[in-house]
């Protein structure tokens, strides 16, 4: 839907948890390799329960990131067998669900070198009668700031103004020598704000625009690349 919108998100082909089933490997790795044959993917769920209006599934599903074509079968393995964890069955059984009504999709999506990460929010959700607007950014990967390993700047518009909290930022998350890591952030940039005016203005835009189309606040993960905004989550 947000590709069809003319939202920038990185190319992606799904498996349904059918063809899944369905398929064998060999025709999943060549539908991927017609579709997007990208040097690096990410490997991502997309559960007909998540994000709903009562339950989120937020973070329980695995997510495998920067996977070469040699370890595509192990990632899609690894995160296909994610809904059977003993999180997501008492998470289930919270909400009163059972398994068999759990459908999950495979998304292997293009990766995004990120140079900057966030989420933004277009409404504060623990305030939400302050009508403001939320983003929070690091250096690198996003994974880095949704795990809390990472300090990140906030910003908050407030009446048509960002008001910028900045703090250290000593580490980032990146891909290097064919691993994710943390290194030690330049000591130049320490300091410096991971968003400028310019992409804060255009996140405000962008959250405005998902609103509109989806019909209510959205959470949003997002990253920037060489000064291009890529929108890769909005619920």
């Amino acid at each position: 839907k947000l590709k069809e919108a003319g939202f920038p998100v990185p190319d992606f082909v799904v498996f349904t948890e059918q063809e899944l089933t369905t398929l064998d490997m060999v025709t999943i790795l060549k539908r991927i390799d017609n579709e997007l044959n990208a040097d690096y993917y990410a490997v991502r769920s997309s559960a007909n329960l998540e994000d709903g209006a009562v339950q989120s599934f937020a973070g329980i599903f695995q997510t495998e990131l920067y996977v070469d074509v040699a370890h595509l079968p192990a990632a899609i393995q690894q995160v296909r067998d994610s809904k059977k964890t003993a999180t997501v069955q008492a998470y289930l059984k919270q909400n009163n669900l059972n398994q068999d009504q759990l459908q999950l999709a495979i998304v292997v999506q293009e990766m995004v070198p990120a140079e900057v990460s966030g989420v933004a929010f277009g409404i504060d959700p623990a305030k939400p009668y302050r009508k403001s607007k939320l983003v929070s950014a690091v250096f690198g990967l996003g994974e880095g700031l949704v795990s809390g390993h990472l300090n990140a700047d906030h910003f908050e518009m407030r009446d048509d103004i960002w008001q910028k909290t900045i703090v250290d930022k000593e580490q980032e998350l990146i891909h290097q020598n064919g691993k994710l890591g943390y290194v030690e952030v330049a000591k130049e940039k320490q300091n410096l704000a991971t968003l400028s005016d310019e992409q804060l203005d255009e996140l405000r835009q962008t959250l405005t625009q998902l609103e509109a189309l989806y019909k209510a606040p959205q959470d949003v993960e997002f990253c920037y690349v060489h000064n291009q905004l890529f929108v890769l989550q909005s619920r």
